[in-house]
């Protein structure tokens, strides 16, 4: 079995199942010259799969999902400026919640690493807006915003 698209939904009301999370926790910097760092990341994906016949038809639903994120991800540098995405572990979190609930939980987590150089004033002041655009007649969206605010800190 193989991944072939990974897509984000919107506009879902509740948890779905299965559903992936990605999220970054932390990282570390470390001096690659006068001009910059390497930046050292963490990121970490969150596996849920619910099943309420038993726990090992939860388990035959979540093997093949983790066997193909870690085929799609290893290696991989996803079009960014980054170094390729490494596995560097995973491992079930599942709460006793959770799987009186039929859920399963699973982590897991990918290290890069990437060149973060000193930049021009001008381009540090465009980090402190902050822009957000409103698409209001999704599902069947024109691709168009229809509504935008602009906060600057």
């Amino acid at each position: 079995m193989s991944i072939r698209e990974i897509a984000v939904k919107s506009g879902a009301t509740g948890q779905a199942n299965p559903a992936v999370y990605v999220y970054i926790e932390d990282g570390e910097f470390r001096k690659a010259d006068l001009d910059g760092f390497n930046v050292g990341i963490n990121i970490y994906l969150t596996i849920k799969f619910k099943n309420l016949r038993n726990e090992k038809q939860r388990r035959h639903g979540i093997y093949p999902i983790l066997q193909g994120i870690l085929e799609a991800l290893t290696l991989q540098d996803l079009g960014l400026e980054i170094e390729p995405l490494k596995p560097k572990a995973f491992g079930n979190i599942t709460t006793d919640n959770q799987a009186v609930a039929g859920i399963l939980v699973f982590q897991m987590a990918f290290e890069t690493d990437y060149y973060l150089a000193k930049i021009e004033e001008e381009s540090i002041i465009d980090l402190f807006k902050i822009g957000l655009g409103y698409y209001l007649q999704w599902p069947s969206d024109d691709g168009i915003k229809d509504s935008e605010d602009l906060i600057t800190l």
